[in-house]
């Protein structure tokens, strides 16, 4: 899956620092938009792959590296995905996408499954 960032400064070393950070984290500038270098704040749009939890990939590089968050939409797990994620991360997901909330992982899992039309 992809994840849209956007690495900003106002400092021209700073913010060649970022985009290097976010290079070396996997990071590779998006198609058909281009570097701001002539107002400030600096600012390039960047795309990188993500794991299973899009929430914790960027969140802790803010506030001049951060993730553009995904549309509900856009997310949408497999059964499989879904019972590999930490169990609140599970409710979390459930929570914001249906809902719905509850203590029995199945009838949440089917709940959602539902939801987003896989079943």
């Amino acid at each position: 899956m992809q994840q849209d960032i956007n690495v900003q400064a106002t400092c021209p070393i700073e913010f060649l620092q970022r985009v290097q950070e976010a290079i070396i984290r996997g990071a590779r500038y998006k198609e058909g938009t281009y570097v701001s270098l002539k107002t400030l704040p600096l600012m390039a749009e960047m795309i990188v792959e993500i794991g299973e939890d899009p929430q914790n990939e960027w969140k802790d590089k803010g506030p001049h590296i951060w993730a553009i968050p995904f549309p509900k939409t856009q997310l949408v797990y497999s059964k499989e995905q879904l019972e590999a994620l930490d169990w609140e991360v599970f409710k979390k997901l459930v929570k914001d996408t249906t809902g719905e909330s509850g203590r029995d992982r199945n009838l949440l899992t089917s709940k959602y499954l539902k939801y987003t039309n896989q079943v």
